[in-house]
């Protein structure tokens, strides 16, 4: 597990893509732990990462030895290690890892926000309605999927934000060809603005 701590009240568990805790997870916890909160990044894996190179093994892996619901479990496992030392807990996925995200928020008390980057097999679990707050980040032009017709899906769910940005799948990843430096500062605003949000409102509920 790859984990920052600050000894913040906040908890950030973020969920890796199916290359498994690589660089781009490392440069995104450093981001997030800056801000001051505890990361935790799970191996879901259970083994080194992948290249890029090989994401058709990648691929295959995840989908013959994890899945996600096995994925999904592995991260409520580490919830319920972390909730009672934590005031906020906070889903941060990206790719697969915004489904998993996303699947985890069909469950009471076990969150308190999810930030999905790309979760583009959120659309094979549109029966879901998240019991918590959720972000999800898009980007314009997906080859695997209509995202226009995946946006207007989710829109009409309740408690659901939905932001498309310039670029492709991978947008906000720095060793990715599809990078987008301008997409991915604005997506990680609104990220921060979502747990600032849940802080502020658990804050005035309590005073």
């Amino acid at each position: 597990m790859l984990k920052h701590c600050n000894y913040s009240d906040v908890a950030v568990i973020l969920i890796h893509e199916i290359y498994g805790i690589n660089d781009h997870m490392k440069h995104v916890a450093q981001m997030i732990a800056t801000k001051g909160y505890d990361v935790y990044c799970p191996n879901l894996l259970n083994r080194d990462h992948f290249h890029y190179d090989d994401e058709a093994d990648a691929y295959q892996y995840f989908k013959n030895e994890i899945g996600f619901g096995k994925a999904k479990k592995q991260v409520l496992n580490l919830v319920d290690s972390l909730k009672s030392r934590y005031k906020t807990i906070v889903f941060w996925g990206y790719s697969v890892g915004a489904t998993v995200a996303w699947l985890c928020c069909e469950h009471y008390g076990i969150g308190d926000a999810a930030i999905c980057y790309y979760g583009s097999r959120i659309r094979d679990y549109l029966n879901l309605f998240p019991k918590l707050p959720v972000l999800l980040l898009f980007s314009e032009h997906e080859k695997s999927f209509n995202v226009n017709w995946l946006v207007e899906q989710l829109s009409c769910k309740s408690g659901i934000k939905v932001e498309l940005f310039k670029g492709q799948h991978g947008f906000a990843n720095p060793f990715s060809n599809n990078y987008h430096p301008d997409s991915e500062r604005k997506a990680f605003e609104l990220s921060l603005q979502l747990i600032e949000t849940i802080q502020k409102t658990k804050k005035n509920v309590l005073t």
